[in-house]
């Protein structure tokens, strides 16, 4: 739970500071989506999908000047739409 605070943390803050998640790749992002989903129930794991992707959502359109980072927030937001679709 503590590794969904931070990661959701960070999402939100990256909104409000303007700052980017230019360090992050999508492996990385995958890699910790996962294991930060792991032991949430049913209706925890859907409300944090969600949350997710509504974040990357916003942070795709707010990179949309910027062809790399708009890339790769929307490829992250479409694989946390497609786990999202599977519960």
């Amino acid at each position: 739970m503590k590794s969904i605070r931070i990661l959701l943390g960070i999402s939100i803050l990256s909104l409000f500071v303007g700052t980017s998640f230019a360090a992050l790749s999508y492996d990385d992002f995958i890699t910790q989506f996962q294991s930060s989903s792991t032991n949430l129930s049913l209706t925890e794991k859907k409300a944090y999908y969600l949350k997710v992707y509504n974040n990357f959502s916003l942070l795709a359109f707010r990179n949309r000047d910027d062809t790399e980072l708009f890339n790769l927030y929307t490829s992250i937001k479409t694989y946390v739409k497609t786990q999202l679709k599977t519960l």
